[in-house]
């Protein structure tokens, strides 16, 4: 990986910006689920009270979920060209780093969802959660305990996969070093190992094991290796700065919202159904980590797909994902003065209240409380690291914020 050109002036807006398209396709599929998400929060077995939408809205709302894969793939390219970009890269630093990066904000959201769901039975917990559970997700290990996974804090079974990856990428950045060839292994052995793991998962806990989706964080660990011998990858770097490279990108996002929600919807009428999980994690990772192999050597990333709004909103995502499951109730209610109707046009009005009222509060809390973590970690570990160079100073720091 010598081969990376350390004065080269790469920027990666384009990160944060597909941050932002992840979040919003997330918020997206909780607003499409109507009441159901609501009631996922308090009762173990809530009616199915989906909006009434269009064939074609309720398939990319329901295909909103695969903004978390993108979320994965980010996760692993950003940590993997940091650490790339550091000549001095220390464990313990990079342990603090991820440590104080996610536990601060998860842990608020440990503590506003006890106040707000408290501990009985709901969806991913029939019988409730106990002191285990909540001990479970502080410790970040909730990956490892059913009943903890996604129950504690809604959507907490993506932070669980988050912690785990932060945990093996270490030893799978030590094999990417060691050979050139060892980065596409990784990524085969991982498709394999989803296929196989998550066969018959349906629509049970075991759709959010953090097995099922190792191929996203092994194809932001390939495309970031890629990237690192990007001259030795000329053809690609044609394409990326050639005047198709916006079409390219517009296509491929294009693709990963509109297009594969159906492939998928239609998969499930299929004897291939059994295996949906896995295709679902293959024609969403494959396709993101092209989209970033061609906006990171774009000269001009296309406006409408990097631009100052998505960044910000990108850059305050994490915020919003923990935040946004506690605005649904409230959003809907403000949504349904305005409508009566539980429609398309109501989907419009809550999706956009829910997503204005959960950036506004994210804001502040990635202000308050992202922020203040991050520069502490920063700080420590800067006498660990201090042998980084300047341009790994600021790669970190812009990749891993």
């Amino acid at each position: 990986m010598a081969n990376l050109e350390p004065k080269a002036r790469t920027s990666y807006a384009y990160i944060d910006a597909l941050r932002g398209w992840a979040i919003l396709l997330v918020i997206l599929t909780h607003a499409g689920q109507g009441g159901f998400a609501i009631q996922a929060l308090h009762e173990a077995r809530p009616p199915v009270t989906h909006l009434f939408q269009p064939q074609w809205l309720l398939h990319i709302s329901q295909g909103g979920a695969n903004g978390v894969l993108i979320f994965f793939t980010l996760s692993a390219l950003s940590l993997t060209l940091a650490m790339i970009a550091d000549p001095a890269y220390d464990l313990r630093a990079y342990a603090l780093r991820r440590a104080l990066r996610i536990a601060p904000m998860y842990w608020f959201g440990i503590a506003l969802y006890a106040v707000l769901t408290g501990f009985g039975p709901r969806l991913w917990a029939p019988d409730g959660i106990d002191a285990a559970d909540v001990a479970a997700n502080l410790a970040l290990v909730h990956a490892w305990r059913a009943n903890a996974l996604n129950s504690v804090v809604p959507g907490g079974w993506s932070i669980a996969a988050e912690a785990m990856f932060y945990v093996a990428l270490p030893f799978a950045f030590a094999l990417t070093r060691a050979s050139r060839a060892a980065a596409p292994v990784l990524l085969a052995c991982a498709f394999a190992f989803s296929f196989w793991h998550s066969k018959d998962a349906g629509g049970g806990i075991d759709q959010f094991s953090w097995f099922n989706y190792l191929p996203c964080f092994a194809t932001g660990l390939l495309v970031a290796d890629r990237l690192a011998w990007m001259g030795a990858l000329p053809a690609w770097r044609a394409i990326a700065q050639s005047r198709f490279a916006p079409v390219a990108a517009v296509t491929l996002l294009a693709g990963v919202i509109g297009v594969e929600p159906w492939f998928i919807a239609y998969l499930w009428g299929t004897p291939l159904a059994a295996y949906a999980i896995g295709f679902t994690v293959l024609t969403v990772a494959l396709p993101v980590g092209a989209l970033c192999l061609v906006l990171h050597g774009a000269p001009r990333p296309p406006r409408w797909i990097v631009n100052p709004a998505m960044e910000r909103i990108g850059l305050v995502s994490f915020s919003m994902y923990v935040l946004h499951f506690a605005l649904l109730e409230p959003s809907y209610n403000i949504a349904g003065l305005v409508w009566d109707g539980r429609d398309a046009v109501f989907l419009v009005l809550y999706y956009g209240v829910l997503t204005a009222t959960t950036f506004a509060l994210a804001t502040l809390s990635h202000r308050f409380i992202e922020r203040p973590f991050m520069r502490w970690s920063r700080e420590i570990s800067r006498g660990w690291t201090a042998r980084r160079s300047a341009v790994a100073i600021d790669a970190g720091a812009t990749l891993t914020s």
